[in-house]
């Protein structure tokens, strides 16, 4: 399962948006 930094703001080389971002945290919580 991999954790993320949430004061992080880039994933995957990329900017993204902090509502993506927890959605994609959460998503992928859910999928572990």
């Amino acid at each position: 399962m991999e954790f993320y930094d949430l004061s992080a703001t880039k994933m995957n080389g990329r900017k993204v948006s902090m509502e993506e971002y927890r959605g994609k945290v959460v998503l992928r919580s859910h999928l572990s």
